[in-house]
């Protein structure tokens, strides 16, 4: 047994029932000392767990025994612990004796965490059900809101015609400037109502857009022109900084328009009265590619760490987001911004407040 007590299992030589001699690793198992297990009957310390029982229970290991039969049972110590054993012939009433307790604690554990793994499984799938159905449901309503909405769009804009066409009567610069933008704005409305439509829908890289080399810096103006009554309102300031090599993009500019739109309205919104909102387009390089970021800048309170990344996703609204809006303004952008193979997030401003940023190719793609 000298050598066996350098290995790690338990090996024993038995006889007739009895132990004659064991190694220090079986001894262990016992609870006892080497000395104290000689001529120990080991028929009171071992019991059937539901392969049968070792073949010394009966008397010498009969001739020919097979090493591979290996053979599980339960062993008392002698301090009354119990242990899940198997048991080896190793010959020459020699047996190998491995402890398994670790083993089918930890399978035991791997059970137990399987059914947890299915228990949550289950409770994913049931909440992904739910919230396809919520999502569905959401949809249903974004269409039927649609299409209540372009009735009465469609009455004002008509009625925003005939005044320009002067059939109702002569109209000062003022009038005729009003309603421009009235029009203007149903045009726009009745385009926005068209993207909520969209809002289920994955755009592809093409999908639904009118992609041509257009200027930024044309289209920026336009919408601080736009925006300028909202401005003013509140004695806000809004600057819109092009550079130079950032002007000409590759984008559809009604979509784009819609983001920024989208983007400069949430800045007046949030941003103080007086404060400002600044509006940049900068080219980017990014390993061999160059690219157009366009970002708009405010002084509101920002966006929370915990909201930046949720925060473009389909009904999601930030914590500080004033009640009333559905939480899709955001999504669509995202959408927009993807089907031209950009990338919109958003950080923190130079002054502590939002900084949106979204990217456009500079040209047509090879």
């Amino acid at each position: 047994m000298a050598l066996a007590d350098a290995l790690s299992v338990g090996v024993l030589e038995c006889r007739g029932g009895r132990i004659q001699a064991a190694n220090v690793a079986f001894a262990r198992l016992m609870a006892a000392q080497e000395d104290a297990l000689q001529g120990l009957g080991l028929d009171a310390y071992v019991a059937d767990c539901g392969s049968g029982i070792p073949d010394w229970l009966a008397g010498e290991q009969p001739p020919g025994c097979s090493p591979e039969r290996v053979v599980e049972c339960v062993l008392r110590a002698l301090d009354g612990s119990v242990r899940q054993v198997a048991l080896r012939p190793l010959g020459d009433a020699r047996w190998e004796v491995v402890d398994l307790t670790l083993l089918h604690s930890l399978g035991e554990e791997v059970k137990r965490a399987n059914q947890g793994l299915l228990a949550a499984r289950r409770k994913l799938e049931e909440l992904h059900e739910r919230l396809e159905g919520e999502i569905r449901e959401r949809e249903e309503l974004l269409r039927v809101v649609s299409h209540e909405l372009r009735t009465p769009i469609t009455v004002i804009a008509g009625f925003s015609r005939l005044l320009l066409s002067e059939q109702a009567g002569p109209l000062n610069d003022d009038q005729r400037h009003f309603l421009r933008q009235t029009r203007e704005s149903c045009d726009r409305l009745d385009h926005f109502v068209e993207s909520l439509l969209l809002t289920g829908q994955v755009l592809g890289a093409d999908a639904g857009l009118s992609l041509r080399e257009a200027s930024l810096e044309v289209l920026l103006e336009g919408i601080a022109a736009f925006l300028k009554p909202l401005v003013d309102e509140r004695c806000q300031h809004l600057e819109v900084r092009v550079a130079a090599d950032a002007d000409q993009a590759w984008f559809d500019p009604q979509r784009i328009e819609q983001v920024l739109i989208n983007l400069v309205g949430n800045a007046l919104k949030y941003s103080p009265d007086g404060g400002q909102i600044l509006v940049r387009a900068e080219t980017r390089r990014a390993a061999a590619q160059r690219y157009v970021e366009v970002s708009v800048e405010d002084e509101g309170p920002g966006v929370p760490d915990a909201d930046r990344l949720r925060i473009f996703a389909p009904y999601v609204r930030g914590e500080s987001a004033p009640d009333g809006g559905l939480g899709l303004g955001l999504a669509i952008c995202r959408r927009i911004v993807e089907a031209h193979e950009g990338v919109i997030q958003v950080s923190e401003s130079a002054a502590g407040g939002a900084r949106f940023s979204f990217t456009l190719p500079l040209r047509k793609a090879a």
